[in-house]
């Protein structure tokens, strides 16, 4: 492993570690949008990684392997998890202005967008769905499998109507 990809490790890890250790001390209250702020950064920072050449599978694996040790039973810390934050981040990165909106959904929905909706229209739509009919994960997946995007476009609502 090269002297870059070591520091890369270490510099991601030690990210993630202050807001794992605030957590489980009390320090930091649960605010809604934490975990996908986090999940943005992360996922700016590997693709920074990438494009600077670092390899970013054996940083994730690196960083997943070693904070499943220090965190057991946290959800989150899977290498798979780790590329999900970066797919998030590369979907979104361009349109900045959405993170508010992003912080407010939680990371269980984006899972599942970023899963089933390839189209920024289609992403941003369910986004706003989320937030307007306040829908969970179940909800989310219904709706996604009732096509309520392509149901809408063709009734002539379209994306400018979709926001709320």
């Amino acid at each position: 492993m090269q002297p870059y990809e070591i520091t890369a490790i270490q510099w991601l890890r030690d990210e993630i570690r202050v807001y794992l250790r605030a957590r489980r001390e009390g320090k930091q209250p649960p605010a809604p949008g934490d975990w996908v702020g986090l999940a943005w950064e992360i996922g700016h920072s590997l693709s920074m990684m990438a494009a600077h050449g670092i390899a970013v599978n054996p940083v994730i694996a690196a960083v997943s392997g070693k904070l499943r040790l220090e965190f057991v039973g946290v959800q989150g810390l899977m290498p798979s998890d780790f590329h999900r934050m970066r797919l998030f981040y590369l979907s979104y990165f361009e349109r900045s202005a959405l993170l508010p909106k992003l912080r407010q959904i939680p990371w269980d929905r984006h899972e599942v967008i970023l899963e089933r909706c390839k189209d920024p229209g289609q992403q941003e739509f369910y986004l706003d769905l989320c937030l307007k009919e306040e829908l969970n994960r179940d909800g989310l997946l219904e709706a996604i499998a009732k096509q309520r995007y392509e149901t809408s476009a063709m009734s002539g609502i379209g994306r400018a109507d979709s926001s709320v």
